[in-house]
């Protein structure tokens, strides 16, 4: 008879996310930055995109019971090390998959990528989900990962208002590590480094300097949110897994691929 293989200790992680085809950005990225990692990636689906390298075309969201039934089986059999949130196309799914999360995950670290555009601009969700993520999903969040725009979506504050008081005012409210990226802005000026700023629930602050590699990447932040996931899945402290995850993502930019017409794509298995 044969017996069964030893089992491999690849700590689970849970990935709420959007399916993008071009494999890109979403579930496919997540998956690909899990398995680099050492996790075991475990996908709940949001949302079906029609989407490639250049926007999104169109987005169909699931129904909230769809998700939180897919959620609610899981976690009924796997208790995971951490949680990676991504597209929540509705304030429904949102709501739904806070509830979930408060009740059933409260220990757990969370991280949430507050995805409410296309790198190309197209829209991805409700235009009233910052303000429901800022409500139902940040107070149960260990950290979030918003650019600058984003953070300003969640915060209802102008564009051209300071990151680092935006992020250090949230952080204060939700009890959550607001970790925020620069390279939409640096590119957009063409500046030759990426700044990014973190506020920490415990009120200190942190700064990375990058160098901007050319072009534009799509899927980047979701790359940076799971990353964050893995690093504190593996019980690493939120300061020390910002800087990994930040590391993490700059390699795999400097490996990016270039399969379509639009942004390329992050080189994820780093080799």
């Amino acid at each position: 008879m044969n017996e069964a293989p030893p089992a491999i200790a690849r700590p689970p992680l849970v990935i709420i996310a959007g399916n993008d085809p071009s494999g890109g950005a979403g579930i496919a990225a997540d998956l690909q930055t899990a398995s680099a990692l050492g996790l075991h990636p475990m996908p709940v689906i949001t949302s079906i995109t029609a989407q490639d390298t250049r926007d999104v075309v169109s987005v169909h969201p699931l129904p909230a019971s769809q998700v939180t039934e897919q959620l609610d089986v899981l976690l009924n059999d796997i208790r995971p090390a951490a949680v990676k949130i991504g597209l929540l196309p509705t304030v429904e799914v949102a709501q739904a998959v806070g509830r979930c999360l408060r009740e059933q995950l409260a220990s757990v670290p969370i991280v949430l990528d507050p995805v409410l555009k296309a790198g190309g601009g197209g829209r991805l969700a409700d235009d009233p989900l910052a303000r429901v993520l800022r409500e139902a999903l940040l107070p149960v969040a260990t950290a979030t990962t918003p650019n600058r725009f984003e953070l300003a979506r969640l915060m209802d504050a102008d564009d051209d208002a300071d990151p680092q008081t935006l992020a250090g005012a949230l952080a204060q409210e939700c009890a959550c590590a607001v970790l925020v990226t620069g390279a939409d802005v640096a590119a957009d000026l063409g500046q030759p480094q990426v700044v990014n700023y973190a506020a920490l629930a415990d009120g200190e602050r942190l700064q990375w300097t990058w160098p901007r590699l050319p072009g534009r990447f799509h899927g980047s932040g979701c790359t940076l949110a799971a990353a964050l996931a893995c690093e504190l899945a593996g019980g690493a402290a939120v300061g020390t897994a910002m800087d990994a995850a930040q590391r993490y993502t700059a390699t795999a930019l400097s490996q990016a691929i270039a399969p379509g017409r639009g942004q390329f794509i992050p080189g994820r298995m780093i080799k």
